[in-house]
């Protein structure tokens, strides 16, 4: 016979099993689990949620999620709370040892981490997550010769990143990410033919992509006057 353990809190429990002669009984422990996270991937800024159980029944539950985790005692058995540990959110279980929490991604860089949940007694369970990176472009449009600003994060920390625009590679000049995957450059739009191109930012194997627009513009006028008849190049 298969059963499933249903949401019940962190403890012993009983299992009962009863026949019209008989009873017999055993004990099963249950321990915490973070049993979902939606979504498994996802950006910097993005919401997460998670939903755990196995926890002690009506305690408040505290979430910490990958720079910000507490130290350990070494066996990750213990979780100290203090520095450099950072909440990222907080929860409170039900009757049944369960919660739910939704937290927004903080600035860390690229790859797998934890999200670690514990509550006061230091009962915790641990799940992954995966930051991806990000690249945007402001403006989104402009004109040969116009000047632009690229940025993003969730990039691999302290690592070189080449930027490919439409035609061109590796514009921008050397750009390196901080401590934390993010960086920032400035870089002026070449000529290519009007329309949406592709902008790219790779290093250390990920890569994000952004559009711009490139729109089209007179750029000059030879003469800028003259009689009806006069010959003009632009």
């Amino acid at each position: 016979y298969t059963y499933y353990v249903d949401s019940q809190p962190y403890g012993n429990t009983t299992i009962s099993v009863t026949s019209l002669v008989s009873t017999a009984s055993t004990t099963f422990f249950i321990t915490p689990a973070i049993v979902c996270v939606t979504p498994t991937s996802g950006t910097v800024g993005s919401q997460v949620t998670i939903l755990g159980n196995g926890y002690n029944a009506i305690q408040q539950i505290v979430v910490y999620f990958g720079a910000g985790l507490p130290p350990s005692n070494g066996d990750n058995d213990y979780w100290w709370a203090q520095p450099p540990a950072s909440t990222i959110t907080t929860s409170n279980t039900n009757n049944a040892g369960t919660f739910t929490a939704l937290f927004t991604i903080d600035l860390q860089p690229y790859g797998t981490t934890t999200i670690l949940a514990r509550d006061v007694n230091n009962k915790f369970a641990r799940n992954i997550f995966c930051i991806q990176p990000e690249v945007w472009i402001v403006p989104l449009f402009g004109t040969v010769g116009s000047s632009v600003t690229i940025k993003g994060n969730g990039y691999s920390k302290n690592t070189s990143l080449q930027i490919n625009f439409g035609t061109t590679n590796n514009v921008g000049g050397v750009i390196t990410t901080d401590n934390n995957g993010l960086f920032t450059t400035l870089f002026t739009i070449n000529t290519q033919r009007w329309g949406t191109t592709t902008l790219t930012a790779l290093g250390s194997g990920v890569s994000d992509m952004a559009v711009f627009k490139i729109e089209a513009v007179v750029t000059n006028v030879s003469p800028s006057s003259g009689i009806v008849g006069t010959t003009v190049l632009i």
